[in-house]
């Protein structure tokens, strides 16, 4: 990001307390309470990116009731990029506990009813939140791993999880294959979890912002006053007066203040504390939502002139906001790929992939029923 540039914010939402109850407004209200009353926005953009439509057919095979089976294909099968990826891409409903599967590299859709919302992955293991209540926001989860290659499996339990959106459940790990979790009922606070065993690995007390900085468990705090705290062996010590607002394995993305409207943006390295050159939006950014987790693709709500609850999408290696170009409607969900190449879209109308490398979206499906999806993409083997 260049040095200098600063965001003329109109406020600076704290990372406290109340930002659980702002996500959970956000989020909610645009997508489940808009759910009778959607609106989509005419795009007035003029950008060159190709978008194409596969068209999803339906297979002769007819799915079994509460069994999974190929139930469509997009396009007319085959690699959907036009060429193997290796990769899957798993969509499930939030509260509804069914899942979909879009196979990249052969186009077939399969559907597994009632397993779970897909909240991370292992080179050999999906992660599954069941929902223990009505899945609201706050709510006790149950999560479980099971064989990617056979997601019908009882698999294991990795315990009980507090809330049902991902950023607030699990974290990535320090090596891969583990997840934070933060805990509820009986196990509170952070737990480090292996997926591929279930077992626990450390434990950490939860503090007040625990959950509420996309991609950061324990090992990365602030406080109600603001601040970026490293947890060492001796406990927090502030590392930056910025306040911390999404985390990936090598870097902070934070904002600092000198006055309450005056704020600057700044990617942190976390081997040194020292800024890193990685472009940022310059739109007012509110609270981050997503971030990938090479740091490329960040979802954010913010104010630019346009709806306070409208999810932007930037890219910080085209350098650049990917609304309207790649959907212009209101955007419900994102995924990464592992190789920071893929970004997966959900939209009430669609759910499109977008390349990276080329700057192509392909439709692949429909938004309109799982258009508050959560979405993880997976190996295929």
């Amino acid at each position: 990001m260049r040095q200098g540039r600063r965001n003329q914010l109109v406020a600076v939402l704290a990372l406290g307390a109340g930002l659980a109850g702002l996500a959970w407004w956000v989020l909610a209200g645009s997508t489940k309470t808009d759910q009778a009353n959607r609106s989509v926005e005419p795009s007035t953009s003029t950008s060159s990116r190709t978008t194409t439509s596969r068209p999803v057919t339906s297979p002769t095979t007819e799915p079994g009731s509460g069994v999974s089976s190929p139930t469509r294909l997009v396009g007319d099968g085959g690699p959907v990029l036009g060429q193997p990826v290796g990769l899957s891409l798993l969509v499930g409903g939030q509260g509804s506990d069914s899942l979909e599967r879009f196979d990249l590299d052969t186009g077939v859709v399969t559907r597994y009813p009632g397993i779970g919302t897909p909240v991370a992955a292992s080179d050999r293991f999906l992660v599954l939140l069941a929902s223990a209540s009505d899945g609201g926001f706050g709510q006790e989860g149950l999560l479980r791993a099971v064989p990617l290659d056979d997601l019908e499996a009882e698999g294991h339990d990795l315990g009980a999880a507090m809330g049902f959106y991902p950023w607030s459940t699990v974290a990535p790990g320090p090596d891969p294959g583990q997840i934070w979790v933060l805990g509820a009922g009986d196990t509170p606070g952070w737990r480090l979890v292996g997926i591929d065993d279930g077992a626990v690995l450390e434990t950490v007390p939860a503090t007040a912002q625990a959950g509420q900085i996309p991609g950061a468990g324990p090992d990365i705090d602030s406080s109600a006053s603001g601040g970026l705290f490293e947890r060492g062996p001796q406990g927090y010590r502030q590392v930056h007066p910025g306040r911390p607002l999404a985390v990936t394995e090598d870097s902070v993305l934070t904002v600092t203040c000198t006055q309450p409207a005056v704020c600057e943006l700044s990617w942190l390295s976390r081997a040194t504390w020292q800024p890193i050159d990685r472009a940022g939006p310059d739109d007012l950014i509110l609270l981050v939502s997503f971030i990938s987790p090479d740091g490329r693709y960040l979802g954010y709500f913010g104010s630019d002139g346009g709806p306070l609850r409208r999810q932007h999408i930037f890219d910080a290696e085209r350098r650049e906001t990917l609304n309207p170009a790649v959907t212009d409607s209101e955007v419900t969900s994102l995924a990464g790929s592992p190789d920071g190449r893929l970004l997966a879209v959900m939209s009430p109308s669609d759910l499109v992939l977008y390349n990276g490398d080329t700057g192509a979206t392909i439709a692949i499906g429909g938004g309109s029923e799982l258009g508050d999806a959560q979405m993880v993409f997976v190996s295929n083997g």
